[in-house]
């Protein structure tokens, strides 16, 4: 006589997700597990799993989740204490982010409008304050493209998710121009407010 298979399902709290498309990649994940049927709310982040008992256990589902590159742990077992705090924690390094993102940001605008505030060479100050802004301050959507480049995911806001190196490489080069002009100051400026953009509409990673 065939042998009965326990049938289980778990609700895991899903966190380090930025879009659908990281939520379909945890989808796809564990749904590669034998016997294992997945389905992933990134509205909630959250995902229902029915599994049988002999084929895996729960904990072997959220190491799955995590090797992913996310974390994960029992729905039951989340608190609002711990929602809000992590939410709290998102908040304050976007706000770091954003801060610091403005503050490199606005003399890079400035001495880019304003043609009595120029000096020699001022693009190379303009390009070490820029820097920070399209990398560090950026960092949560290089990383979600890195991690959707894994997995080899597309984001639905894919112009989002986009690094920002590799962009429009012919105006990167007008910031070493020998006649800065127009071109440079466009370039930097659009540097810097795609950054400040990615700072702003980040979702916590």
């Amino acid at each position: 006589m065939a042998q009965k298979l326990t049938a289980l399902q778990v609700d895991l709290s899903l966190s380090g997700m930025s879009c659908n498309a990281c939520a379909m990649t945890i989808e796809k994940g564990l749904n590669k597990i034998a016997g294992v049927e997945a389905t992933v709310n990134f509205a909630t982040e959250s995902a229902r799993v029915n599994f049988s008992a002999e084929s895996t256990s729960t904990p072997e589902l959220i190491e799955t989740v995590k090797s992913l590159g996310y974390s994960a742990r029992l729905l039951e077992d989340t608190t609002a204490e711990m929602i809000e705090a992590e939410v709290d924690e998102r908040v304050a390094m976007l706000l770091t982010r954003m801060t610091a993102s403005i503050v490199c940001g606005i003399p890079v605008v400035l001495i880019s409008m304003i043609a009595n505030l120029q000096f020699k060479n001022w693009q190379w100050l303009a390009l070490a304050l820029s820097a920070p802004v399209v990398t560090w301050g950026a960092w949560p959507f290089h990383r979600a493209a890195l991690m959707n480049a894994r997995h080899r995911s597309t984001p639905v806001l894919g112009q989002t998710c986009r690094p920002e190196f590799g962009c429009r490489p012919a105006r990167r080069s007008d910031l070493f121009a020998s006649d800065p002009g127009l071109r440079c100051s466009r370039a930097i400026l659009q540097w810097f407010a795609r950054g400040c953009w990615r700072c702003l509409f980040a979702k916590g990673w």
